[in-house]
C-alpha cells in the first residue's frame, strides 16, 4: 500500500484526540486518585496542598486535569475553583487577574472598577483574591502548564496563602519533572506500549475512514510491528 492512504488518517488523529474521549497514556484509575487527593482531610490547620500532573506534551494531562475539575464530587467539595493556562511568556498579573474574575464570577463590576482592576499591581491582585477567598472554607485552583519549576516558585509567592482553617488544593501540569519532585504529590505519565498505541489509532481513527481503508492500513501497520 501507498503511503499517501495511511498520512492523511495520520493528520486527522490529531485534532481527533482533542475530542478528549481518549488519551496517550494509561490512565486507569488515575483519576479517581487524584480526586481523593486533592479532597482529602488534613488536619485544621492552613494548608497549601499541592499535587502534579507530570509528562511530555501531548499526552493528556490537561485532559485529565479538566476532567478532574470538572467532577461534581470535586464541584461540591470546593466552595469555588479556579482554572489558569499558562503561556510560555506569562504575566503573572494576568494569572491572578483570571483568577478573581472567576472567584468574583457574581460580582457585578462597573466599567471603571473593571479597568482599575486590569491596571493594578501584584500586591493589590494578591490582596484582592485573598480578600475574595476570605469567606472560603475549600477552595481549587488548577493551572495548566507549568513549563519549569522557577515559573511555579515566582506563581506560588504570589497566592495568598491559606487562613483561619482554610484549605487551599493546587492541581498542576507540567512538563518539568523538578516540579513534581518539589511538591512531592505527583503523577507521573508513562507512553503506552506499541500493541495498544495501535489499539488507539485504529480506535479512534475507526470511525472516520472507509473500511478498505481500515483494511489497507492494517496490512501495512502489521509489517511494521
Amino acid at each position: 500500500m501507498e503511503a499517501n492512504v495511511i498520512f492523511p488518517v495520520i493528520k486527522k488523529l490529531g485534532s481527533l484526540l482533542k475530542d478528549e474521549a481518549y488519551s496517550l497514556y494509561e490512565a486507569e484509575g488515575d483519576e479517581d486518585k487524584l480526586a481523593k487527593l486533592l479532597m482529602k482531610e488534613e488536619p485544621r490547620v492552613p494548608t497549601l496542598g499541592v499535587v502534579s500532573i507530570t509528562g511530555m506534551g501531548g499526552l493528556g494531562k490537561t485532559t485529565l486535569a479538566k476532567q478532574i475539575n470538572n467532577r461534581d464530587d470535586v464541584k461540591r467539595h470546593f466552595d469555588c475553583q479556579a482554572w489558569v493556562s499558562l503561556s510560555k511568556e506569562y504575566k503573572i498579573e494576568d494569572v491572578l487577574l483570571d483568577m478573581i474574575k472567576q472567584v468574583e464570577v457574581l460580582t457585578v463590576l462597573t466599567v471603571e472598577q473593571r479597568r482599575g482592576l486590569e491596571s493594578s499591581d501584584v500586591k493589590i491582585l494578591k490582596a484582592r483574591l485573598s480578600k475574595s477567598l476570605e469567606n472560603k472554607k475549600k477552595y481549587l485552583f488548577v493551572i495548566d502548564d507549568i513549563w519549569e519549576i522557577e515559573d511555579w516558585e515566582k506563581l506560588k509567592e504570589s497566592l495568598p496563602f491559606p487562613r483561619n482553617n482554610q484549605k487551599c488544593r493546587v492541581l498542576l501540569t507540567t512538563r518539568d519533572d523538578r516540579v513534581a519532585r518539589y511538591d512531592r504529590i505527583a503523577l507521573s505519565f508513562k507512553c503506552l506500549d506499541k500493541k495498544k498505541s495501535l489499539e488507539l489509532f485504529f480506535k479512534v481513527v475507526s470511525g472516520a475512514t472507509p473500511a478498505h481503508q481500515m483494511i489497507a492500513m492494517q496490512n501495512q501497520l502489521s509489517t511494521m510491528r
